[in-house]
């Protein structure tokens, strides 16, 4: 289920909608999934992977979005991986908050490299945490997690982030 990025497609601008009408949030939302995917697909390489999501976001997006989406690509995250930190705005809009999410994954090597940094940029914190930390833990792993932000968690926390993660270890995704 959801493994094509056409279905990837149709569930982020459906899920985008629930909070936020605008397309570009589930344009967003999308680029986000995809890069997920490509990730989890095994594209160890970072900018491997940006690019690689890029091409099929480009791809995969309805025509009538096509504008947006070449927007996003070519103007709202250009070289995002090689931006100062002084170009972020880390205000809550959806292009905003994602920016600010793949510059923190891009510029860390590590999980809690990435979730610091993220926090630390201020305004929408939690937001901007909460988007990096879920890109963070699919490329590092439960294992890049600091013990003691694990011992943090309750056992039942654990329990359930367990089998979440057991889940997602059943999901290859293809194409």
């Amino acid at each position: 289920m959801y493994r094509e990025p056409a279905d990837i497609y149709k569930m982020s601008m459906a899920i985008a909608r629930l909070t936020h009408w605008d397309p570009e949030a589930g344009l967003t939302c999308f680029l986000y999934c995809l890069l997920v995917r490509e990730i989890l697909n095994g594209t160890r390489d970072k900018l491997q992977a940006w690019n690689n999501t890029k091409d099929k976001f480009l791809s995969h997006t309805a025509r009538q979005f096509a504008g947006a989406a070449e927007s996003l690509i070519l103007i709202a995250f250009n070289d995002i991986e090689f931006w100062h930190i002084e170009r972020l705005k880390p205000s809550g809009y959806t292009v905003d908050s994602l920016a600010c999410a793949l510059w923190c994954f891009f510029r860390s090597n590590s999980f809690e490299e990435a979730v610091i940094n993220a926090v630390n940029l201020g305004n929408d914190a939690d937001t901007i945490g909460a988007i990096t930390g879920g890109l963070a833990g699919v490329y590092w792993g439960y294992m890049g997690i600091p013990e003691r932000w694990l011992t943090k968690f309750s056992s039942y926390q654990v329990a359930r982030l367990d089998n979440v993660a057991n889940a997602f270890k059943k999901v290859k995704f293809v194409g």
